[in-house]
């Protein structure tokens, strides 16, 4: 994940948190390794599909073709200091 939303490290944590849930499961004898895997990772996908658009979005506000004060602008809009 790139760092234009500021979203990485929140996922990272979700995504440990998960994952540590998942093979709690397997320990516990609930279900096998391959399935809790399959059931962390659907979650972990689905989760950072919106954030990466979020992401690819910013990314290109920084770098795309508006200038300095346009991005400014959108930034107290979206801030609410308008």
């Amino acid at each position: 994940m790139t760092p234009f939303a500021g979203v990485g490290v929140n996922l990272a944590m979700a995504d440990a948190l998960d994952l540590a849930h998942a093979i709690q499961t397997v320990v516990a004898n609930k279900i096998s390794l391959q399935e809790a895997i399959q059931k962390y990772e659907t979650t972990m996908f689905e989760r950072a599909a919106g954030e990466a658009v979020k992401t690819f979005a910013s990314m290109n506000m920084f770098f795309g073709e508006e200038t300095a004060e346009e991005i400014v602008g959108k930034l107290k809009v979206i801030m609410h200091l308008d």
